[in-house]
């Protein structure tokens, strides 16, 4: 690796800053954030509240004797979920507020109804559960759900609604009118925050996965936030595979590897492919592997790169899976919630980004011994993944008890209102209609009118009759809303895909010109139109919503952070209408505002660098440019590569460009695509590589002429 290009995967805030948050594991308990109670108890030594978090994260048939009978109502949950209805019962007599579910433990079956979509049928609870009557609706994407009425059959009375991260037009207009609990399944509450915030602010209960979720979903909303991190999803066999296989693998990662979406994770995986070493054996595959090919590799590998900044607190479906399959997990962070294990310990290992190299090395040198003794507490191991990830139906009892169970501790009932969710409404049509009608809503319908308006042109960009739908809903929208941030954005961005590119440009300059003065709607405006492929989006998805959620977690009203963005944004296509007509200097000008105002604003960051080199005034600021942009999302080394070596040869600087040579070799080699247009390589760059190959060493010259045959002549 060029030790220039190892970009810093942390975020904030992590787990400390979580635990910070917190005056004691008695205030963590009561909030529902299991993991951060079990934490804190056990620096507190509080035995009564770890035994009583470890219950609710999961482990509770070790830990339901450990508590003093009557003492913490979390013992009623662990006495249900072993069976015993009437000892738990008898406990919640104690507990104020718990009434209702008293009544609910005697009835032979708990009615509840589960709505959930596709994204979401793995998580849905099945059917014909002993001590339960589930009734189950599916609302796919583009679906919009009937009224309760239709979905309920004749003489089923639900106890509960449970819906499963689906909002929106996609749930019944009069689900609030249910007089029980509805609680919500969250997955991610960032990315859809302005999809999902009217529905989860409607909500009894929100139930999460990790520490790191809860931070935000409980200062985001007014209902009680409740997370555990044994709640993701069921496994046939939870008990570790006992055949032998070649560890032939050194590291393996498949998924979303390298995406815009998953900026930190690129960052993390992109220091692993690159290590430089010729021993190892990495592969990075971005892209989804068939079920029986994704577990054979995981069974030959030694190590698994794991690693999401917003999982801190949490276990992810790919830590067990690594577990289950006898390979270790090796995470970025400590995005895992190791201490809630003991015999696992043995196989997960958390690094960090000031020392992920050095702490491959270790892992990699301690593996024989590791793997030694990993056989021989095989037994041990098995036995703790049995105990917290359990089979599919004794998973979906545990679900529904927990959301049950957390809804009547926390004894919270929403609000009734009738105000309208502007994301049920259906169809331009109506949005317009209810626009003109609903002054109350106006806003929020005349921008959502606008928004699908311009996703219809989207899929269909040459359609005239679209154009115009859209041109005269931001006339209409603009007359009354001059001064809207959502509005103006997506309609410049509109102007710039029809090909409109000075009208764009003044559109964009009346933004810039109110940034933090026009109205905004951060709960409720959509403004990521995913008009381009990612190597031309200039909006950054995953920093623009995790600004928003700063901002609405924090209280900032004028949601600073996420205008930030927005701005950056603005900026950017400004700037990319001078450089197309060779202004490069005031090009240059905009991206350097878009910075100042956004730094992590990787796109721009991406065009900076381009436009220093174009001008070829400062060869030393140009490679800073050059390290900034593939830092801040490493991927754009592949677009970046030529220039940034030319850059190094015009400083008379050899060994540092071939270094970058070197640094793509082993990223290109290690990592693959399911698709080749999801990373275009440039003859630019093949190019390139040829001039240098023979400097290269020998085993990457080899690996090129292996699997790049045709490009390296």
């Amino acid at each position: 690796m060029d030790h220039r290009l190892r970009p810093n995967f942390e975020r904030s805030p992590n787990l400390q800053d979580i635990l910070g948050s917190y005056g004691s594991a008695k205030e963590a308990l009561a909030a529902g954030n299991h993991y951060i109670a079990l934490l804190k108890a056990r620096a507190e030594n509080v035995p009564e509240i770890e035994n009583a978090a470890l219950i609710m994260c999961g482990a509770i048939r070790k830990n339901s004797n450990g508590l003093k009978p009557g003492t913490l109502i979390q013992e009623a949950y662990g006495q249900w979920c072993l069976g015993n209805n009437v000892v738990a019962g008898e406990i919640l007599k104690n507990f104020q507020g718990s009434s209702n579910l008293v009544s609910l433990l005697k009835k032979p079956a708990i009615n509840v109804l589960i709505l959930y979509g596709p994204h979401t049928k793995h998580h849905a609870p099945a059917e014909g559960l002993e001590g339960f009557q589930i009734i189950r609706a599916m609302v796919k994407r583009d679906e919009t759900a009937p009224p309760l009425s239709d979905i309920i059959p004749r003489g089923f009375q639900p106890d509960a609604i449970i819906v499963l991260d689906i909002y929106g037009q996609r749930l019944p207009n009069d689900l609030y009118d249910f007089n029980g609990p509805v609680i919500f399944l969250n997955y991610d509450f960032d990315f859809q925050l302005a999809y999902q915030h009217q529905d989860l602010q409607r909500a009894d209960l929100i139930v999460g996965n990790g520490a790191y979720e809860h931070y935000y979903l409980d200062r985001i909303y007014d209902c009680p936030v409740s997370v555990f991190p044994t709640i993701i999803l069921p496994f046939e066999k939870p008990n570790i595979l006992q055949t032998s296989y070649k560890k032939d693998i050194d590291f393996l990662h498949t998924g979303l590897s390298f995406t815009p979406i998953m900026r930190e994770k690129a960052q993390f995986l992109f220091r692993i492919a690159t290590i430089d070493n010729p021993d190892l054996n990495i592969r990075i595959h971005h892209g989804f592997m068939d079920n029986e090919k994704y577990l054979s590799h995981i069974r030959r590998s030694k190590f698994m790169p794991i690693f999401c900044g917003r999982m801190y607190g949490g276990i992810q479906s790919r830590t067990v899976d690594a577990l289950i399959n006898g390979s270790f997990a090796l995470h970025g962070g400590q995005d895992v919630a190791i201490d809630l294990l003991e015999a696992n310990q043995l196989t997960i290992r958390c690094s960090s980004s000031s020392n992920l190299e050095e702490d491959v090395a270790q892992n990699l040198r301690t593996y024989p011994e590791d793997w030694q003794s990993f056989n021989q507490n095989q037994t041990l191991i098995s036995a703790e993944l049995e105990q917290l990830f359990l089979k599919p139906r004794d998973r979906d009892k545990r679900f529904i008890k927990y959301c049950l169970f957390e809804v009547a501790r926390f004894n919270f009932r929403r609000k009734k209102t009738n105000a309208l969710r502007t994301t049920s409404v259906v169809g331009l049509d109506r949005c317009l209609f209810l626009a003109k009608s609903d002054k109350k809503n106006r806003h929020s319908l005349y921008s959502l009118a606008l928004y699908r308006a311009i996703e219809n042109v989207v899929n269909r960009p040459l359609d005239e009759k679209r154009r115009d739908i859209v041109k005269s809903i931001f006339a209409e929208a603009s007359s009354l809303f001059p001064g809207s941030l959502a509005l103006l954005f997506n309609y410049a961005r509109y102007q710039w895909l029809i090909g409109e590119k000075n009208d764009a440009f003044a559109t964009f300059q009346i933004l810039i010109d109110g940034l933090h003065s026009h109205y905004f709607e951060p709960t409720r405006d959509l403004v990521w139109l995913r008009i381009f492929e990612n190597t031309l989006e200039l909006m950054p998805p995953q920093d623009y919503f995790m600004s928003l959620a700063d901002d609405v977690a924090t209280g900032n009203q004028e949601s600073k952070n996420g205008r930030a963005v927005i701005g950056a944004t603005a900026m950017s296509y400004m700037a990319i209408h001078h450089l197309q007509k060779k202004n490069l200097k005031i090009g240059l000008t905009y991206l350097d505002r878009a910075l100042n105002l956004f730094p992590n604003h990787f796109p721009a960051a991406r065009l900076r660098f381009k436009t220093l080199h174009a001008l070829g005034e400062d060869c030393e600021t140009t490679s800073e440019a050059f390290n900034r942009a593939v830092n801040l999302y490493p991927p754009f080394l592949t677009d970046l590569l030529h220039l940034g070596v030319s850059n190094e040869l015009a400083q008379r600087k050899e060994m540092e460009a071939l270094s970058l040579v070197k640094t793509w070799v082993y990223f290109i080699t290690r990592c693959t695509w399911d698709r080749e247009e999801s990373l275009p390589i440039p003859e630019s760059t093949w190019k390139t590589v040829r001039a240098f190959l023979n400097r290269l060493p020998r085993h990457l010259q080899n690996k090129l002429k292996e699997e790049f045959p045709r490009e390296m002549g």
